[in-house]
């Protein structure tokens, strides 16, 4: 997570796991990324791995907005599955 990414508005970088794993690889190397709405909005000021919550056998993910409107915060939850694009998140 990079909250401080172009002017605060922030950006989460999602790595696939596999069987080597991930230690070696860089952000330019993340297979899908989110972006933050807005400058000074903080996207990926607080992440988590959820697990599978909606047991359709891909790991989810909440990440953190924590200035979203002027502070008082937004979480998403972002289902996994085999075809996550990356966006901006609004």
């Amino acid at each position: 997570m990079n909250r401080l990414y172009d002017s605060s508005r922030g950006r989460v970088y999602v790595f696939y796991g596999s069987s080597s794993g991930i230690a070696s690889k860089t952000v330019a190397d993340a297979d899908v990324f989110f972006t933050g709405e807005s400058q000074l909005s903080g996207l990926g000021s607080y992440g988590l791995d959820c697990g599978d919550i909606n047991k359709d056998g891909f790991d989810d993910i909440a990440i953190g907005h924590g200035y979203f409107d002027s502070g008082k915060g937004r979480v998403y939850i972002i289902y996994g599955s085999d075809t996550l694009e990356s966006k901006t998140l609004d």
